[in-house]
């Protein structure tokens, strides 16, 4: 055995043969890299494995950020915010996917590479392997890592287990366990393929054991289009596909009103659900104009209620109910005071923390969780996921370990089935950055130039813009002539006046016919679909060699009532036809074609095309004879799911079409057209580049689909592709509740229940390896060079006009400190602070060191002790009893001087929520005496005490209303109110300036 000492001593490297013994070095922490004295060939195989622990950073007395001082070799993504934007050796932090003060070799003067603590690779060169600490300062270093290399023979890599199922449906079925319950932990805008590299790399160990070792993995999940948090949820949420549901995309255009609202708001939630059910006074008033409810949609919610079990949740973007009872509690106690602005970066703690007493209860049935930090972690770092927003990945496993931990706390979790998902992916980061443009500015509203009695190349529309919150407007036309456009990052609908512009008629969509003949000006028409897809920054673009210059990759319209027309760029374009299948669902073929001329009866005419089509499914192998047959959905999706464009045929029609219940708001809330945007382009403000979503590519509609629980098949990753409509019929299914026949288009999962008596993982279809690299954003890895700098460098010397930031005046910011919103939860979170929790942190504060809690540690240490006394029946009722009073929830909001603040559901909601507690603890009183003095007496349904239940059922209902009507509607009257002010301050303040 070589030790590092006989290594460095020797001078000359010792090249190690193929069935070598083991070299052992020791990689102290304060030197960049040191030789290890083993010299590999190029394709030679290797292996270092690593322990130890290092000291990465020495602490302040006062410090409390939270992030890893002492690191083993896999290193670290809880990082320090100083070192966000550091030049790591290997790109960390912000800057890249590497974890901050991890173990990394290379080889020669060649560039770095993960090693980790375990590593298997191929030498990429000729050269002597040298490790080291990946940190930009090792000043203040202390440790070293001791590090196993081995190479040749010995290093060749085992095979894998063959755990991929190709075909689900041919396992033998499963059932779920008796009284099942389910915790959905849903993701927002989590990459599949980031989560299966953190996990297995040792970064996420909890999510590891529970759902990869322990659960079944679906490699081929999908959202729908556009991939979109908000048509996301409601597909989530109702097992329906999007042409069956009113909510299509985040935010929405009243084509009667001429006014847009968003669903992304503090009251946007009950706003989304009103699309689905009204709730509330809108609820009466919804039963006032109609005595039919057919149009009705429900949700998981509803379903469950309907069974007669308990859901719970946490906030969610759809949801009736929203905030729930005591939320702002937990969000107020958990971001520190006056820091609201940044309440978001806080967001999934405060969601956990409320789970865990209000969410995880003893009579619920189902228990949902919304964790949005990883999206909007996201949508503020360069690289997404493959940079910045791995701190927020990383965070999420100890609060899985929480939920775990307070399912077994509470004895719930051996019937416990737990679904992890997200409702899209996130695109950009990996190979380069997005590059923003804001297309309501730079095409829209850019002035139109005419050159030759033609428009120009550069040239804009020359428009009014509008968007639910703001505009680009010019003087004097007329209000009513202006576009309207509903832009997420990937995708950008469009709303216009009837044939011109300026014709003021709001009244009919535009179809085909007029959108490739509108008026764009007094005098002048112009084919908008081919307006719109030329429109070209090439000149300005930063990629030139990896990027097309047009941002606007597809125009999706429709043209009739069951016809769709994708266009592409370079002439390519399809023609997406559906008809009636089996049981209401629709089939689909895909034509793609050339010529398409509309007609005045809104037809088309066209040829079809052997050549090429908009989403590359002729180049893809597809046979033209294959399009052309009409298919269901679930065929589209299974021939698409490894193609750029998975699932497109479908998710496009599913967009554009209204059908069921939706149809009544189709022509109210219906876009003109759809714009889509192209690989490496986003239609955001140009901020500082980040991750986004929205589009059709795979990046943005994969999804991770996890299921975990009792008699699920450990370890197995199934292929078969699955839709977010899924979830609902599976959770639905486990809970043993049977839907209407074509209640759902989605079906519950196949595949992940056990059958009785199977022993060991399945196996026979291939290891993960081979599936994964079939599926484009997961087989490509991530660029190790710094891309952020190298884009900063291109910025710096191209300086594209459309990155430059629009310098007018904005009112209503609610990430700005001194945003009137935003002062006003400041006061109204310092009222809503539990405390015995800021006691804690007085006390913590007065105490350096690791943490304190004297006074929740002491009602922890109750808890404990409670729960190891005998099950014996008052111990129960005692609990509940505890629990009702809410000791150590007590807030300064419910103190008598703010008692008014208390009514109004400001501030110390948490008086009537008790009132709701203590009222249901005497109703399961009085069922527990009637139990009691009538057990001889045969059947359930005898009450004598229990009787004065109807009555205290009522008054408890009673209260949950009025506490959420209060909240809802009193805030909603008052953030309306001050929105309107600063929008008031907003429009003067850009008047004055010229603006």
């Amino acid at each position: 055995m070589k030790s590092l000492a006989c290594a460095a001593a020797c001078a000359w490297a010792v090249a190690v043969p193929a069935a070598a013994e083991t070299v052992t070095v020791e990689v102290p922490a304060d030197r960049p890299f040191v030789e290890t004295g083993v010299t590999l060939r190029r394709g030679e195989p290797f292996r270092i494995t690593a322990s130890g622990e290092i000291e990465a950073f020495r602490r302040r007395r006062w410090s409390r950020d939270g992030s890893d001082r002492l690191v083993g070799p896999r290193g670290t993504y809880n990082w320090r915010d100083s070192v966000a934007n550091e030049a790591f050796p290997l790109a960390a932090a912000e800057r890249g996917p590497a974890p901050c003060y991890c173990l990394i070799g290379r080889i020669g003067g060649g560039e770095p590479f993960y090693v980790g603590a375990d590593h298997r690779g191929e030498a990429a060169a000729d050269g002597p392997l040298s490790l080291g600490v990946n940190d930009f300062d090792f000043s203040d270093n202390t440790g070293s890592f001791t590090a196993e290399i081995a190479a040749g023979d010995a290093a060749a890599a085992p095979r894998e287990r063959d755990d991929v199922v190709f075909d689900a449906d041919r396992l033998p079925a499963g059932g779920p366990v008796a009284d099942a319950n389910v915790v959905l932990i849903y993701v927002d805008g989590l990459r599949p393929d980031v989560l299966r590299e953190m996990a297995l790399g040792g970064h996420l160990p909890v999510i590891r054991e529970i759902f990869f070792d322990a659960g079944t993995e679906y490699a081929n999940a999908f959202a729908g289009f556009p991939s979109s948090t908000l048509p996301s949820n409601a597909t989530m949420y109702t097992g329906l596909f999007p042409n069956r549901l009113p909510v299509r995309e985040n935010s929405f255009f009243d084509r009667h009103r001429l006014k847009g609202d968003t669903f992304l708001q503090p009251f946007g939630p009950p706003l989304a659900a009103d699309r689905m059910r009204p709730v509330g006074l809108r609820r009466l008033w919804t039963a006032l104009r109609r005595a039919s409810r057919e149009d009705e949609i429900p949700l998981l919610q509803d379903h469950v209620a309907r069974a007669g079990m308990a859901y719970y949740s946490t906030v969610k973007p759809v949801l009736p109910y929203s905030p729930p009872d005591r939320y702002e509690v937990d969000a107020s106690t958990v971001v520190p005071p006056f820091m609201f602005h940044r309440a978001l970066d806080y967001v999934d703690r405060f969601n956990t923390r409320y789970g865990h007493d209000l969410v995880i209860q003893p009579d619920a049935r189902v228990m949902n969780y919304w964790l949005p930090g990883v999206d909007h972690a996201s949508h503020n770092a360069a690289r997404a996921q493959f940079g910045g927003s791995r701190r927020a990945i990383a965070a999420l496993d100890p609060l899985v370990a929480r939920i775990i931990a307070e399912l077994e706390r509470k004895r719930m979790r051996d019937r416990t089935y737990l679904i992890l998902f997200a409702d899209h992916g996130t695109a950009g980061g990996k190979s380069r950055l997005l590059q923003k443009v804001d297309i309501g500015r730079d095409l829209f509203h850019k002035p139109l130039v005419v050159e030759g009695g033609a428009m120009a190349g550069g040239s804009g529309m020359g428009w009014n813009v509008r968007w639910f919150d703001d505009s680009y407007l010019r003087k004097g036309p007329d209000r009513r002539s202006f576009v309207s456009i509903d832009h997420g990052e990937g995708e950008c609908a469009v709303y216009l006046p009837f044939a011109r512009i300026d014709s003021g008629d709001w009244r009919e969509r535009n179809g085909l016919r007029e959108l490739m003949d509108y008026g764009v000006s007094p005098g002048r028409r112009a084919d908008l679909v081919e307006r719109i897809l030329s429109w070209d920054l090439s000149g300005e673009n930063l990629y030139p060699e990896a990027v097309t210059g047009r941002p606007v990759r597809f125009v999706l319209a429709r043209a009739g009532e069951h016809r769709a027309v994708v266009f592409g760029q370079d002439g390519a374009a399809a023609v997406i036809e559906r008809r009636g299948g089996e049981g209401g669902s629709y089939l689909y073929r895909y034509l793609p074609v050339t010529g398409i001329r509309p007609d005045a009866a809104g037809g088309i005419s066209f040829e079809e095309t052997a050549d090429n089509d908009p989403f590359g499914y002729i180049a893809a192998g597809i046979p033209v004879s294959w399009l052309g047959e009409f298919r269901g959905e679930r065929e589209w999706l299974e021939r698409t799911k490894y193609l750029e464009i998975p699932d497109g045929v479908t998710a496009v029609a599913h967009q554009l079409f209204w059908d069921g219940a939706a149809a009544a708001r189709e022509a109210r809330y219906s876009p003109d057209m759809v714009l889509v945007a192209a690989p490496g382009w986003s239609f955001e403000p140009p901020e500082d580049p980040s991750g986004g979503h929205g589009c059709l590519d795979a990046e943005a509609v994969r999804i991770p689909l996890l299921v975990a629980g009792p008699n699920v098949r450990p370890g197995a990753m199934l292929a078969d592709a699955v839709r977010t409509a899924d979830i609902v019929p599976t959770v639905l299914s486990l809970l043993g509740i049977d839907p209407a026949p074509g209640a759902f288009d989605g079906r519950p999962l196949p595949g992940f229940l056990a059958a009785e008596g199977e022993e060991g993982p399945v196996s026979g279809g291939g290891p993960a390896a081979e599936l994964l690299a079939r599926i484009p954003s997961a087989s490509e890895p991530a660029a190790a060079a710094d891309i952020v700098a190298d884009y900063d460098r291109r910025r710096e010397e191209k300086a594209p006009s459309f990155l430059h930031p629009d310098t007018r005046y904005v009112g209503h910011d609610l990430e700005r400190a001194t945003d009137l919103h935003i002062v006003g939860a400041h006061v109204l979170g310092l009222l809503n602070r539990e405390i015995f929790t800021d006691l804690d942190n007085l006390f913590d504060l007065a105490h350096p060191g690791e943490r304190k809690e004297p006074f929740n540690g002491a009602f922890d240490a109750l808890v404990r002790s409670y729960d190891r006394l005998p099950d014996r029946y008052p111990k129960e009722r005692l609990r509940e009893l505890i629990f009702a009073l809410q000791i150590r929830e007590v807030t300064l909001g419910e103190a008598p001087p703010v008692i008014f603040m208390s009514v109004t559901g400001l501030a110390g909601r948490g008086v009537l929520f008790r009132a709701q507690l203590l009222i249901r603890f005497l109703e399961h009183l009085l069922e527990d005496m009637d139990a009691a003095l009538l057990a001889p007496v045969p059947g359930d349904d005898v009450r004598v005490l229990s009787n004065a239940n109807y009555v205290l059922h009522g008054v408890r209902e009673s209260i949950s209303k009025i506490s959420w009507g209060l909240a809802h509607y009193v805030g909603k009257a008052l953030y309306d109110g001050v929105y309107a002010v600063e929008k008031w301050n907003e429009k003067a303040v850009r008047a004055a300036r010229g603006q």
